[in-house]
């Protein structure tokens, strides 16, 4: 499957991205090698540490072409390494929030935290295959389904705090 196909809704998230993000802070991209060494160095790290978790999911990583990393009005995804964004908040890298977590948390095992709002976390777990918005203290997912894509991830993450509603309808199933 094409690397290029994952959002199926990627000019709506792009408007998204223009709208809350690059606006205040620029845009800020990362490479595929730079995906590939931040997705080994995170398995590898934790290993270390005593910790499983997945590699970077296919369109997480496509999601870091167009954004290396996401912060604003509270939601944050976590990028391959610490962003600036603005002059008082530094969006963490991946590797720093997933070691941290893992340390101080018992139940994330196989999964990969991506992101978090308020007092939620969100990640993508390699038992499911799916990701997931948990809360941050039980792990409990806030929705029972989970969710099959990190853009239905996104978007759940960005309807929470705008109040808007962003999901597109899709006319043809896949």
């Amino acid at each position: 499957m094409a690397e290029t196909g994952f959002f199926r809704a990627e000019e709506q998230l792009m408007e998204l991205l223009r709208e809350t993000l690059f606006d205040e802070c620029g845009r800020q991209c990362a490479a595929r090698d730079e995906i590939a060494a931040a997705s080994a160095g995170i398995v590898a790290a934790l290993e270390r540490a005593g910790h499983r978790v997945p590699p970077i999911p296919a369109d997480y990583a496509a999601f870091l072409r167009l954004s290396d990393g996401y912060a604003w009005n509270g939601v944050r995804f976590f990028g391959t390494r610490p962003v600036q964004m603005g002059a008082r908040y530094t969006n963490p890298a991946l590797l720093e929030e997933n070691l941290s977590l893992h340390e101080r948390k018992l139940g994330l095992e196989d999964c990969l935290v991506l992101g978090g709002c308020d007092d939620d976390l969100f990640l993508y777990s390699a038992r499911t295959g799916r990701y997931d918005a948990v809360d941050s203290l039980t792990l409990i997912p806030i929705d029972d389904e989970g969710f099959d894509t990190f853009e239905d991830l996104f978007f759940y993450a960005y309807h929470s705090v705008s109040g808007e509603d962003c999901f597109i309808e899709n006319d043809a199933e896949d």
